[in-house]
């Protein structure tokens, strides 16, 4: 029997090292669930090889194609000598689709002025210095982090796109775009408090029309005593929470008018009124609450 599966696998193409594993489950499983689980994992496992090789070698290919146009080398931001190019250099990064590799032209000062390298492609692809994991990728796991633990986090990613986390980088991607968020925020909250309005959000003429409501209420929610520790009774807070939403009216399968919610937006703040008011006015002016034919506020 296990000559059988071994075969299988043959046939399958499915001889990858990191494979075996399954293998193992598969022939050493006493119960159904089992055997099922681990031949589920299998299929998943090559579905997603035979899924994302051919998107890895698009990036891989488009990549490779940006690095053989002609570089314009700026001047040394310390001496004013232009930059020459140093040849290529590799790089790799992973994304929702593995580990993509390839190649870019690097730039430094022939004088060898330090902190001089340039590398144009990174610059232009967004691309910082040391990054080693792409922005899809980390954006993924924070929208998932915002409903269930980290550790969760990472299985689902795993299971589900094979790429293996640890929570302790989940943790540390939540706090990085988290602090850049609020410092976003922050930044806004003061040009606004200057007179600058923010940038609205490109409104339909439809949405327009409807009806815009703001609602603000208050929960409670429990939170650790002392920050960054576990330990100690949890202490209850008070989050002020505002809602900006359209309200649209539409016709069911019965022919029933029913209304239904377009362009939500939260706002939330752990502070008092006064702190939640200024952000639900930040995100009011987005929302282009001015051109709204109706205005509704419920608290």
């Amino acid at each position: 029997m296990e000559e059988a599966i071994a075969d299988l696998f043959e046939k399958l193409n499915l001889n990858d090292p990191s494979w075996q594993k399954y293998f193992s489950q598969i022939t050493e499983s006493s119960s159904l669930e089992s055997i099922v689980w681990a031949s589920w994992l299998l299929g998943l496992a090559n579905c997603l090889q035979q899924r994302f090789a051919p998107a890895k070698q698009l990036i891989e290919q488009e990549l490779s194609r940006r690095a053989q146009l002609p570089t314009s080398w700026t001047n040394c931001p310390h001496c004013g000598t232009r930059l020459h190019s140093k040849g290529m250099r590799d790089r790799q990064i992973q994304t929702l689709v593995g580990i993509v590799h390839w190649q870019r032209r690097v730039g430094r000062c022939p004088n060898g002025c330090k902190g001089s390298q340039v590398i144009p492609l990174d610059i232009a692809l967004e691309i910082r210095s040391y990054q080693q994991t792409s922005l899809e990728l980390v954006r993924l796991g924070c929208l998932l982090a915002i409903f269930v633990p980290f550790e969760t986090v990472t299985v689902i990613i795993e299971r589900f796109i094979g790429i293996k986390l640890n929570a302790q980088t989940i943790w540390s991607w939540v706090q990085f775009w988290g602090f850049q968020g609020m410092s976003h925020l922050q930044e806004e909250m003061a040009k606004l408090a200057s007179g600058k309005e923010p940038t609205r959000e490109i409104i339909s003429s439809t949405l327009t029309e409807m009806p815009l409501v703001i609602g603000a209420d208050g929960v409670m929610v429990p939170m650790r005593p002392h920050n960054g520790f576990p330990h100690g009774s949890i202490k209850w807070r008070e989050v002020k929470v505002g809602i900006l939403v359209r309200l649209g009216h539409h016709l069911n399968r019965k022919g029933r008018e029913i209304v239904r919610l377009h362009q939500r937006r939260l706002v939330a703040v752990l502070g008092d009124i006064d702190a939640l008011q200024s952000r639900l006015m930040l995100e009011a002016l987005r929302q282009q609450w001015q051109k709204a034919k109706t205005v509704v506020w419920s608290a």
